[in-house]
């Protein structure tokens, strides 16, 4: 028999999820990271392979029970693309922060496709200047500001090379 307790979601993640049927409502936390140069666009997706591998449910989707009888559960989505969750997108004109916080907020207001884990990196190469920006958009059922701040510095060298 399967031990299914690991698997169950918690209370209070089934209250932020539940919310998300609300667009008002909805439980996404956006974080915009910005960089001196663009990193690396297979070195970004080796580190988000990384870490849908060792961080709990960036590999999994929600299933929910009949009649909310229990809470939600935590499943191994069997499709799992990192394509889907990983992006490089141009950063549109005027190349300017303004432009990056302006894909933020749409970013933001936009909907998990509800069928996949519930995460978002998308990378906006040519800022001015060279620099570049990563929006990273996350349910606020798989981890709260403490978790992401976690996940990022595991994730990302916070001191400039040759530092």
């Amino acid at each position: 028999m399967v031990d299914e307790r690991g698997t169950r979601m918690r209370e209070s993640d089934a209250f932020s999820w539940y919310m998300e049927r609300d667009p008002l409502l909805r439980s996404t936390v956006v974080s915009v990271l910005l960089f001196d140069r663009c990193p690396a666009p297979m070195i970004l997706r080796e580190k988000a392979e990384r870490a849908s591998r060792i961080v709990p449910g960036l590999r999994h989707r929600i299933v929910e029970t009949p009649l909310r009888l229990a809470p939600p559960r935590w499943t191994v989505d069997p499709d799992f693309d990192l394509s889907w969750h990983v992006r490089h997108v141009e950063v549109p004109a005027p190349k300017t922060l303004a432009a990056i916080l302006d894909l933020a907020r749409v970013t933001g207001m936009a909907g998990f496709d509800l069928a996949r884990p519930l995460w978002e990196w998308t990378l906006a190469e040519g800022l001015e200047g060279g620099q570049a920006a990563i929006v990273l958009k996350i349910h606020h059922s798989l981890t709260d500001g403490i978790g992401g701040m976690q996940l990022l510095a595991t994730l990302f060298d916070l001191q400039p090379a040759g530092s």
